[in-house]
């Protein structure tokens, strides 16, 4: 009962900490993992075996190469081309890039690379990049065992077992996946994604007074034009 309390807790103080957003998710994390051995639920030997498996490592050193990645002058040019073309060539090949780079990259590191260039976008809206992107993202990274975290800590998991997954295994069923979701997302996102902003009047430069008018004034009955500034006017400001 007891060590069903402790991870009841643990559970809920890792929720609270992401709810409250005062520490940053790895942090959090981090945090959780800690009391998880303070609190006996894990061993640390046990913790540490998990840490240092292989997969691990790899999805560790891949998302460091795809946040340098991120940072190289040249990669908007790369991914989306010369600017000024037509929105579904600039999302083909957008797309295209992302599939590439997520088949041998966690997707999730390939998104967070991708995500600001779309964003900063000049001639294309960005929500007409941002979602498909996290489509297309997912799609890739099944082409092969290295795409998702997840597929790699179960190839990691499987080899230990005497299960070898090879590349192959992946590509042909991810392949027609990703081939799929790019064709429906260049067809389709253009149209269903299309910005729908309304037209609005420029009302930066109008105010508007009122005042109230003497019943004897020599004002009444005049347009303002007409009136232009009389200096015996009595007028009561609302």
């Amino acid at each position: 009962m007891s060590t069903i309390l402790i991870d009841a807790g643990l559970v809920l103080g890792l929720g609270a900490i992401l709810l409250s957003g005062r520490l940053s998710t790895a942090r959090a994390f981090a945090l959780f993992a800690a009391a998880t051995i303070l609190t006996g639920r894990i061993a640390f030997d046990d913790a540490l075996d998990r840490l240092t498996t292989p997969a691990i490592l790899a999805v560790t050193s891949l998302v460091i190469i795809a946040s340098a990645l991120a940072k190289l002058p040249g990669l908007s040019r790369t991914v989306f081309g010369r600017p000024g073309r037509a929105p579904r060539v600039t999302l083909a090949r957008f797309l295209g890039s992302a599939a590439l780079a997520s088949s041998v990259t966690p997707n999730t590191a390939v998104v967070a690379a991708l995500l600001g260039s779309a964003a900063r976008r000049p001639d294309i809206s960005p929500h007409l990049l941002l979602l498909p992107l996290s489509y297309m993202a997912l799609a890739g990274g099944m082409l092969t065992p290295f795409g998702t975290s997840a597929s790699l800590m179960v190839t990691g998991e499987a080899a230990q077992f005497g299960v070898d997954l090879s590349v192959f295994d992946f590509a042909l069923p991810g392949a027609a996946v990703a081939i799929a979701v790019f064709i429906v997302l260049v067809v389709t996102a253009p149209v269903i994604l299309k910005d729908r902003k309304t037209q609005e009047t420029d009302t930066s430069g109008i105010f508007h007074v009122e005042a109230r008018i003497d019943d004897d004034s020599p004002l009444n009955g005049r347009s303002v034009a007409a009136a232009h500034y009389h200096p015996f006017v009595s007028v009561t400001w609302i």
